[in-house]
């Protein structure tokens, strides 16, 4: 089974939200019901190829609002960038290429903002830079790792779209998985802007290196709670299951679908 939080970082984590959508069961074993859907761009972000041809741009009410809120905050605080927004979860959520997680509707993949030699904006692109010591890239991640027009981790960006999603009014979130360079980058960027002290302690325990070989030098992996309707509709979990995806499918249950679309 999905391994259940403490009740205390229960009762911090849960969402309280009356919303039609519903994640079910966990993010590496889980399912959707009446996915709310991204539009393939809007103000402030853009869903580039080739993720806008993968279909994965469903996920709950929650983290859609999200997505769209912060985007145009940061288009708004730093004008002239646009968010580059690879994969959330199927329509129905399950297993999909390319993840282990992003199978209940809580999970998007956003590529870093960046700038040119010139500190321009670079338009988010086909592919996820890979981002240096020097904070430079040159290169997508790989598999790949075909060439790309030299660009710079825009710090200022990217600290401005955390501290949006950290500070959303709506959304609860949970972990946001980054590499331990980008991580100090944006923790030091926000020290030096003087930004309150709570902000930067709940920054340093929500911006965390993912689990396993990837460190995450070339997006940002950000995941939400579950909100109290899910967790009494869909029996949605706050953390992975252990047993993984290869575990068999699970599919939010029937009558959950069915109140959904009603």
């Amino acid at each position: 089974m999905c391994v259940l939080p403490s009740a205390a970082l229960a009762e911090e984590q849960e969402q309280a939200a009356d919303t039609d959508s519903v994640s079910c069961g966990c993010v590496n074993r889980g399912g959707l019901a009446a996915a709310a859907t991204l539009e393939p761009e809007g103000p402030g972000y853009v869903i580039p190829e080739p993720w806008r041809a993968r279909g994965l741009r469903y996920g709950t009410q929650e983290l859609v609002g999200l997505i769209r809120r912060a985007a145009a905050a940061v288009a708004r605080e730093h004008p002239g960038a646009r968010l580059g927004v690879a994969d959330l979860s199927l329509r129905r959520g399950g297993a999909a290429r390319h993840h282990r997680s992003h199978q209940s509707g809580r999970d998007v993949d956003l590529l870093y903002y960046a700038v040119d030699a010139s500190d321009q904006p670079v338009a988010p692109g086909g592919c996820m830079p890979s981002y240096g010591p020097d904070r430079r890239a040159s290169r997508c991640a790989s598999p790949e790792r075909r060439e790309v027009a030299p660009r710079r981790f825009d710090v200022a960006r990217n600290w401005a779209l955390v501290r949006a999603m950290l500070t959303d009014e709506h959304v609860r979130v949970r972990v946001i998985f980054m590499s331990l360079g980008v991580r100090r980058w944006l923790l030091e960027h926000a020290a030096s802007l003087g930004e309150p002290r709570a902000l930067i302690r709940r920054a340093e325990g929500i911006l965390l290196r993912p689990p396993g070989p990837r460190a995450h030098t070339d997006h940002m992996h950000v995941r939400i709670a579950c909100t109290l309707d899910d967790r009494r509709r869909g029996r949605c979990r706050t953390d992975p299951d252990p047993r993984g995806r290869w575990f068999g499918r699970l599919r939010c249950p029937r009558r959950t679908v069915a109140a959904a679309a009603r």
